[in-house]
Order: structure tokens, then sequence, then C-alpha cells
């Protein structure tokens, strides 16, 4: 067993605490975890990006997708505006009573809503999305 605990620990570049031995089975598969999330995040990235699907736009199909995606962007809107007046609000209160973490909270929902009500403009920018 003393073998087995320094093979994995030569093998994996950390030594193992005493905590860690006792429970070694569960420990080595969290080591085991760390080093193989990366690979699996870069094959799903590159699996994902690969997925590119054309659709033509004098089609029927599309032309309902697009109504579709305009719906979405405008529930998205909508709610960007409601997050801008949560975090105005947020932002009033914080200065009346002077507190520098609601100021900051505050700040970060406001920001969220100014994205939310631009994301449709910055999609239609790059060309993800039709005029």
């Amino acid at each position: 067993m003393q073998k087995e605990i320094f093979k994995i620990e030569k093998e994996y570049g950390q030594f193992l605490s005493p905590y860690m031995r006792w429970e070694y089975p569960c420990s080595i598969y969290k080591m085991k975890l760390k080093k193989i999330t990366p690979k699996l995040m870069c094959l799903g990235f590159l699996i994902l990006n690969s997925m590119t699907v054309f659709a033509y736009e004098n089609n029927e199909a599309s032309l309902k997708l697009i109504e579709l995606l305009n719906i979405l962007m405008g529930f998205v809107q909508k709610a960007g505006f409601a997050l801008i007046a949560f975090g105005l609000g947020k932002m009033v209160l914080a200065f009346k009573d002077d507190n520098a973490d609601a100021k900051a909270k505050g700040s970060m929902v406001l920001l969220g809503g100014v994205f939310c009500v631009l994301v449709k403009v910055i999609l239609q920018q790059m060309g993800a999305l039709p005029d």
C-alpha cells in the first residue's frame, strides 16, 4: 500500500497529506479528475465549435427561426430594462446608506442590465443575428 501511494505521489507530482492517505481512493479520484478536466473541456470546445449550421434566408423555417430569435431578444431586452431599474434602485439605497458592498452589487446589476439591453445590437454587429 505504501509503495502504491509513493507511486501515485510521483505520478501526479504532489504529496498526499496524512488525511488524504486515510481517504486514499477518494483523493486519488480527485487528483485524476483535476488532471483530466482540462482535456475534457478542450475536447468539448472542439466538438461544439465544429458544429456550424447554415440556413437559407428565403426558407420558411429560417424565417420562423429569425422571428423566434427576435421575440427572444425582445424578452432579454425587457429583462435588461428591469435589471437597470433594479440596479438603479439598489445604487440609490446604497448611496443613501453609504454602504460600499451594496454599491458594488448595485453597479454589477446595473451593468448586467445594460449588457442585456445591448446584447441584440452586439450580436447583430457580429453577424450572429440578421437585421
